[in-house]
């Protein structure tokens, strides 16, 4: 715009002193001297920002000494020449005649204002080159506040100065006519050739020496069109870096010291072509004037939305700031839009808008601090706030899952279940206990830990929170995870585990009796505190996939035996205190132990480490064990080498995105792809699914909800149809009571294929299924009177023989028909306080759930989590 300001001011220089025109004297010339200086101007910005600095500086003064050329030349009587052209010199009746508008053909005070707008919108000058200044925090306020009052005093002694020196018509051969003080208009109103309505040229001929005014006119329109050539690229040139938009981080590049932006340049300068190409400055100006007011909207209603935000943050410099004259400048900047051309207005709104929905949808990985962020704050803690003063009821249950995951990385298995269950629409939180006493260095593990874990979850889009403790303790380090995690009603109201699988191996050594005691204390702490529990066995394969990975050189093993903290502080002491660290938590396997070493069978991987599928371009994150749930320990401060594995924190730049990848070979073999599906076994979508759920006792429904949430939309199993079975207590009211649980589903609302009513779960379990769990028990069994805590006596399993004989009956009839099912949901057991063992009563489900599908073990609080009412 400033460009071709500067081409038609240059032409008409051209037609006033006789030189002759290029063309026609018209558009075609006004386009050509744009196209030329357009040229030149990019020639100056590549030379460098110091170059143009000092042009501008340049070009500053002819622009101030043009100024005093005319304020100086107004005071002089005028020739007759401009005497003819409407000229009077400091009159108040030519004041008063121009003190009202005259309009011409469809003119209006708006469609002036659109051209005479741009005109003041350098005020953003600053701000675009903040980057190039050295104290921009004080420079761009104190420059843009000094240039805001110098231009308007100039242009308002420009306007009076003009209007009281040169009346609004005049036909160029005879000097203006008053009658009693009033301005007689010419004949050729209102179209005269002269006067300040059609003369464009009243500053020159007013001046002390008129080719000086030509020149600040030139300083002007040059000055401002260099600075929006220099702006607008490094604007463009920030967003690029942020990668707003894809494939434009090719202009992002920088040349040089001061890191200029050519490439962006270039583009700037083939967009300024195309504007210039239109040649006509009424036609640009209204629609510069809308996107320049449309930014101005955006500003204003910024500050205004971040005042509103009550972010601390936010502190204006400015003594006289107000939130509401902010919003007040937006809304006259989007009224003054629509009044100088709606329909440019309207497109206007519609490019923000299409870039905005773009953003929202994109989410690209920047923080700007933006008052969206603010918002969210502020809209999460009212929303908290009520909630917390909302009474609960049954319609509104949802379930809210604390997962014992440990390392989520490690069983990502176990979480992707969760995530199948709560769908990013109820609360899911992933637990972790680091074992190990809390110090400076440990939060500092857990810290970098909480950031790679949050990575790593919004990689694999699972709307979860995570959550760490340090306690050398798993079941005093659970407990303050079951009572500290969540925040008023937004509190976990299910925990779920992984079950233990390795327990029993090993024998009754303390360290086996330790753990155990300690997982099954942590139930028995679930139930304490009114909670939910599920336990979640993953057939024989488990959710702890790290020695797999290791027998198929999918990681390294010598990178997994990570020593514990005080060792490593230990080695570090001996070691280069200048060698760069890395810090690493690990998952330790204090479960996996064997007969052969008392130590740590350590079945442990980097938090750090995804694995990916070429062929299922999921991530498949498989570390450490499925046994000893939310136990998590160490940390490496050790440089990992990249051999054959990209493990680790890398670069912050890339924001921690991890990823393993085989050296050499892109293709992985037949058994790597089996271990990967197995990793992804809860993420894959399961066609024409079943899930049996075997509903022995009354919990409050839970154990039938959680079923009905895996079979709908958006769950691996989605669509799975439901085979309910329930217990008996006689043989001759089976119908009944089965026609009874069909009825009492349907007021549930829970759709199902099959209801099937067993009435032998009391019968004596088979002599092989005996035979089987009492090779499972017989290692704990201890003499009355010196029974290690754990363990189990004869006198106990004679007190709890019924019920040892129906869980293994349950487990029976669960190979007998559930087989086949993609999942078995079925009724927990309570493990009751001095009552049953953690021996005995891990035999319990270890029988129970052996060599089946994924069974999920549920018991609820005997809180109703299912109503008759819609």
């Amino acid at each position: 715009m400033y460009i071709v300001g500067f081409a038609e001011s240059f032409r008409d220089v051209l037609i006033d002193y006789n030189i002759g025109t290029i063309f026609d004297g018209g558009l075609w010339d006004v386009r050509v001297i744009g196209f030329v200086t357009c040229v030149i101007l990019m020639g100056i910005v590549f030379i460098g920002s110091e170059f143009e600095s000092k042009m501008q500086l340049g070009l500053l003064v002819i622009l101030l000494v043009s100024i005093a050329n005319y304020v100086f030349g107004s005071f002089f009587p005028p020739n007759e020449i401009a005497m003819n052209r409407g000229a009077t010199g400091y009159s108040l009746d030519t004041l008063q005649s121009n003190f009202m508008p005259h309009f011409t053909e469809n003119n209006t005070f708006f469609s002036v204002f659109s051209v005479y707008f741009p005109a003041a919108t350098g005020i953003m000058a600053g701000a675009n080159i903040s980057g190039d200044l050295a104290n921009p925090q004080q420079a761009i306020p104190l420059g843009t506040l000094l240039a805001i009052l110098v231009t308007t005093i100039v242009y308002l002694l420009t306007v009076w100065m003009t209007g009281s020196t040169v009346v609004a018509f005049s036909n160029g051969t005879e000097p203006a006519v008053f009658n009693n003080s009033y301005f007689v208009p010419p004949d050729c109103t209102p179209d005269c050739p002269f006067g300040l309505v059609s003369y464009y040229q009243v500053v020159e001929m007013s001046s002390f020496w008129g080719p000086l005014i030509t020149a600040g006119i030139f300083a002007a329109t040059l000055s401002s069109a260099l600075a929006s050539l220099v702006s607008a690229p490094k604007v463009f040139q920030a967003v690029c870096k942020d990668r707003l938009f894809p494939r434009i981080d090719y202009f992002a590049k920088t040349y040089g010291k001061n890191e200029e932006p050519k490439r962006a340049y270039v583009l700037g300068f083939f967009l300024a072509m195309g504007i210039v190409a239109i040649g006509d400055l009424n036609v640009i100006a209204p629609i510069i004037s809308n996107f320049f007011l449309g930014s101005y909207a955006l500003i204003n209603y910024a500050c205004f939305d971040q005042s509103f935000a009550d972010s601390p943050g936010f502190r204006p410099g400015f003594t006289y700031y107000n939130m509401w004259i902010s919003l007040v400048g937006a809304l006259l900047c989007v009224f003054v839009m629509f009044i100088i051309d709606w329909f440019s207005a309207l497109v206007t709104f519609f490019c923000f808008g299409a870039i905005f929905m773009y953003l929202l949808h994109r989410k690209p990985d920047v923080n700007w601090g933006s008052s969206t962020q603010a918002h969210s704050y502020k809209n999460a803690l009212s929303a908290m706030i009520k909630l917390s003063t909302t009474e609960e009821h049954v319609k509104n249950y949802r379930p809210q899952v604390l997962v014992l995951s440990g390392n989520p990385a490690s069983r990502s298995c176990l979480v992707d279940f969760a995530n199948n269950i709560t769908k990013g629409s109820s609360l899911l939180v992933c637990g972790q206990v680091v074992p190990y006493e809390p110090s400076d260095r440990v939060y500092m593990v857990m810290k970098r830990l909480d950031e790679n874990i949050n990575v790593w979850l919004r990689k694999r889009h699972l709307k979860a929170f995570y959550r760490a403790v340090a306690n050398s303790n798993f079941r005093k380090g659970a407990q303050s995870l079951i009572q500290l995690t969540g925040i008023a009603k937004m509190k976990p109201n299910i925990v779920l585990m992984g079950f233990k699988s390795n327990w029993y191996k090993g024998g009754p050594t303390e360290t086996n009796l330790n753990e155990m005691n300690e997982y099954f204390g942590t139930i028995q702490d679930v139930f304490d505190w009114n909670m939910a529990m599920c336990v979640l066995r993953n057939g024989q394969v488990g959710l702890d996939f790290s020695e797999a990975m290791r027998n198929l050189n999918l990681i390294e093993p010598n990178r997994l035996n990570v020593p514990p903290i005080e060792e490593k502080e230990k080695e570090k002491e001996k070691t280069n205190e200048n060698s760069p660290e890395t810090v690493h938590l690990i998952e330790k396997d204090e479960t996996a132990r064997t007969d052969k070493s008392g130590d740590d069978g350590s079945s442990s991987i980097s938090i750090n480490e995804t694995y990916v599928s070429d062929e299922n371009q999921e991530d498949a994150d498989g570390d450490d064990d499925n046994d000893n749930d939310g136990e998590e320990s160490g940390a490496d401060d050790e440089h990992q080498k990249e051999d054959d594995v990209e493990l680790g924190v890398i670069d912050e730049q890339e924001k921690r995105h991890f990823s393993l990848r085989r050296r050499g070979s892109r293709r992985h073999t037949v058994e790597q792809k089996a271990l990967l599906s197995s990793i992804q076994r809860f993420n894959r979508k399961v066609k024409k699914g079943t899930i049996d759920v075997w509903w022995l006792y009354d919990d409050g429904g839970l154990t039938l909800l959680i079923p009905h949430l895996l079979a709908i939309p958006k769950s691996y199993l989605e669509g799975a149809r439901l085979r309910i079975f329930t217990i008996s207590t006689s043989s001759r009211t089976m119908e009944q009571e089965q026609r009874g649980m069909a009825a009492l589903l349907s007021k549930f609302r829970i759709d199902y294929s099959d209801v099937y009513v067993i009435a032998d779960i009391g019968k004596k379990p088979r002599q092989e299924t005996m035979n089987t769990w009492q090779s499972v028990i017989d290692p704990f069994i201890a003499q009355d009177g010196s029974c290690p805590i754990g363990m189990t006596t004869k006198s106990e399993l004679s007190a709890q023989r019924d019920k040892t004989y129906r869980q293994l009956r349950a487990g029976e009839l669960l190979n007998e028909h559930s087989i086949n099912a993609d999942l078995i949901v079925m009724t927990l057991p309570v493990p009751r306080k001095g009552m049953v063992s953690s021996s005995l009563y891990m035999s319990w489900l270890e029988v129970m759930t052996r060599n089946l599908p994924p069974v999920l073990l549920v018991r609820g609080n005997q809180q109703s989590v299912l109503t008759f009412y819609s």
